[in-house]
């Protein structure tokens, strides 16, 4: 007889979401701050307590935009939570927020888990707690602002268990619907749940497996809201910069998110394949239950997320994000939910059990140095082992400008961006007797309260010892195995019974086809798509063959000034990314050092079309150094300097365009002015090229960038060539079939 969760849901999902809750509480006791910083100083700071405090704060100030997102819900907590506690702290507003997390996890576990047996239960609970509670995700953790993500993943969850377990036109639909709406209220991707709904309610009112009536209405609701997003929602402006400006680079950032904890866009088709063959298996078994609706749901969700993150942060985003870890951390749990279903329902199979046991294996293999990266390195160690130093940097820049009125001790300049990108709205709030009541005591402000608030007591105590939630976790988890019970029933494993599959070779033949189709559509997005050679590819990139250029990489380089410099080291001697684009450039860092000083000038070439275009890193309007075309007339004469002004693209590459029709059979030179010998004193450049087209050099930088996406085009490339082969599998399995017909 097989186990079934029956109440020991409920106690293995309260556990996990304790373990969750012990990991970020700890977190904050560690890392936290009692003073708001960064955004959440426009969004509860500038646009609700100074009009507060002024006594004109109004409901519109709570349903204004904010970074393209729409945080009405996270102004209405922030703002209950300072109503509440007389005390504008971000220690209270982290631990809420935790405590949202928390019961989102909830949701997940005790939705998933009446689909598995005992042992695989068991399993999932421990893992989603530990995976949870990692502090990946530190920034939504630390930062109060972040109740945004929080409550968005909260919603959906609620949204998504609604719809897979609806049965009828009531009152639970009926709030299923206003939860479905209510997501909308966090950030601009809410709308993705709306999105993940769509097949499946497509499918059960198609296939008829469930009240065609609610399926119907709930399809309904869900496409009126997609077309009045459409509709009504303005497009991303204030974040607009940051889009992928490529398809490759946007399925590049897509497949690195949903390869989270690894770092290679490959493994997502590893990670995510538990997913995607349980999907295939129901959709050709044509049944589904609740708890399987649910973990397709949110799987589809989860991809979804992550194609906005390659679409809407492509540019500034190639890696991992700490911000988005929640959201590919419950796609990794999805999948890892779809394995222990699947491995359970062919478990009495020896062969596919070994199948599902190495598939296992394999991700937690591939996955453990990402977890270990990720949660003691990368961006995660850098900023942590530095948040103790800034918090008590913004509490003494905030205390000396209470005690001064020095608009100097929030300057940018003196690491103000800590506390607030924009230091005279936090002067303009600093300045009101009402708002500094408002602030912690440790800020110095005389009107503060000398305590943490109403609620200080409260926070103090959960943040006292939060490994004890964390047993108590574990604790919850064991009650709940003991609390299993016997099931005789024929279908132990939440309606996975080996009933027949509705595949057949026609349809597997279709299937294959389709899906190879899709990812070679998806290869040619690439330029070149044949060409997988990465060195080949970058130049390729760099100067198409049927570009209307003509490149100057012939020029030679010399030290024209009267400094100790060796002209010959400039090719490569850039300090930008990627580091395999620095063989293509020439520049002012010789032997990676920041210390040459010089003006270096290329050769002269005539000028024999309308724009002179060259890409260009570093710093070349550091104060010292500069960048310039030096413009000679064909018979002699006083030449003509054109200098870039502009921002500097430091590590990274920008794009200088110049008019020179005015000056055909002209002789051009390009100079680099290197005058600096600290961190800023460099400066560099690639071949520069003529071009007629004004158009053309907009796009330079563009089509070079889509050469980031190099390993996603092979891993796209290899995944092409693998459905393919599936597909003449699938077609001599028709082939067969006709035959014995015949």
């Amino acid at each position: 007889m097989k186990k079934r969760v029956t109440g020991a849901g409920s106690w293995m999902a309260m556990g996990g979401a304790l373990m969750v809750l012990a990991g970020h509480w700890e977190l904050i006791r560690r890392f936290g701050t009692v003073l708001p910083y960064r955004d959440s100083w426009q969004l509860t700071g500038v646009e609700l307590l100074g009009p507060w405090v002024d006594g004109t704060l109004g409901p519109g100030a709570f349903l204004q935009s904010l970074n393209d997102h729409w945080p009405v819900l996270t102004r209405l907590l922030s703002f209950g939570l300072v109503s509440l506690n007389g005390q504008w702290n971000n220690l209270l507003e982290t631990t809420v927020n935790a405590g949202i997390l928390a019961l989102a996890v909830a949701v997940f576990l005790r939705t998933i888990l009446p689909g598995m047996a005992r042992a695989p239960a068991t399993i999932f609970a421990v893992m989603t707690g530990v995976v949870m509670a990692l502090p990946i995700t530190w920034e939504n953790t630390l930062w109060g602002i972040q109740s945004l993500p929080y409550l968005q993943i909260l919603l959906s969850l609620v949204y998504f268990r609604g719809v897979a377990t609806a049965r009828a036109i009531d009152a639970r639909w009926a709030a299923t619907q206003v939860v479905g709406g209510l997501v909308l209220l966090t950030q601009h991707s809410a709308i993705i749940a709306q999105v993940a709904v769509v097949p499946l309610l497509g499918w059960q009112w198609w296939r008829g497996v469930a009240d065609r009536g609610a399926v119907l209405a709930s399809l309904g609701v869900a496409v009126a809201t997609l077309v009045g997003f459409g509709l009504f929602v303005p497009a991303m402006e204030t974040t607009a910069h940051m889009r992928a400006d490529s398809w490759a680079l946007g399925v590049e950032v897509t497949l690195r998110q949903l390869a989270w904890p690894t770092g290679h866009p490959g493994w997502a088709f590893l990670l995510w394949a538990p997913w995607l063959v349980l999907a295939l298996d129901r959709l050709g078994r044509r049944r589904v239950t609740p708890a399987l609706a649910f973990l397709l749901v949110t799987g589809l969700w989860v991809g979804g997320q992550a194609a906005a993150i390659g679409y809407g942060r492509g540019a500034g985003a190639l890696t991992h994000v700490s911000r988005y870890g929640d959201f590919m951390a419950l796609g990794f749990l999805v999948n890892l939910a779809s394995l222990l279903v699947l491995a359970q329902r062919w478990w009495s199979r020896p062969l596919a059990r070994g199948a599902w046991v190495v598939l296992g294996v394999t991700m937690l293999v591939v996955a453990w140095p990402g977890f270990r990266w990720e949660t003691m390195g990368s961006h995660t160690e850098f900023n942590l082992s530095r948040r103790p130093a800034e918090n008590a940097a913004n509490l003494q820049r905030v205390g000396d400008y209470i005690a001064t009125r020095d608009p100097a001790a929030l300057a940018l300049e003196n690491g103000g961006a800590t506390l607030f990108t924009y230091p005279p709205a936090v002067q303009g709030l600093l300045d009101r007797a009402g708002f500094r009541a408002l602030l912690p005591p440790e800020t110095g402000a005389p009107e503060s309260r000398s305590d943490h608030g109403r609620l200080g007591g409260l926070v103090a105590a959960m943040l006292w010892q939060p490994w004890m939630l964390a047993v108590a976790g574990l604790g919850g988890i064991a009650w709940g195995v003991g609390r299993f019970r016997s099931d005789t029933d024929n279908h132990p494993v939440g309606g996975l019974a080996p009933d027949v599959s509705g595949w057949t070779p026609r349809g597997s033949l279709l299937g294959a086809v389709g899906a190879a189709v899709l990812m070679t559509g998806l290869l040619a997005v690439w330029p070149d798509p044949l060409v997988f050679d990465a060195d080949r590819r970058l130049r390729l990139g760099f100067a198409p063959p049927d570009a209307p250029i003509t490149v100057r990489d012939d020029l030679q380089w010399a030290l024209v000034s009267e400094h100790d410099a060796d002209a010959a080291k400039m090719p490569g001697a850039v300090l930008s990314h990627p580091v395999a684009w620095r063989e293509l450039a020439t520049g002012t860092a010789l032997d990676g050092a920041t210390t040459t000083r010089g003006v270096f000038a290329s050769s002269a070439f005539t000028i024999e079309a309308d724009r002179l275009a060259v890409l260009f890193t570093g710093h070349p309007c550091a104060p010292g150094s500069a960048m310039r075309w030096r413009l000679d007339p064909p018979h002699g004469g006083e030449a003509e300097w054109r200098a870039y002004v502009g921002p500097n693209p430091a590590g990274d590459w920008d794009c200088w365009s110049e008019d020179v029709s005015a000056h055909r059979g002209w002789k051009a030179s390009l100079y680099l002015f290197d005058g600096r010998e600290d961190a800023v004193g460099w400066v560099g450049v690639m071949a520069p090229v003529l071009t007629n087209d004004a158009e053309w050099p907009e796009g330079w930088l563009t089509r070079l960038r889509i050469e980031q996406a190099n390993a996603s085009h092979r891993v796209v490339a290899g995944a092409a060539a693998v459905l393919w082969l599936l597909s003449l599998v699938a077609g001599a399995w028709q082939f067969r079939r006709s035959a014995d017909r015949g």
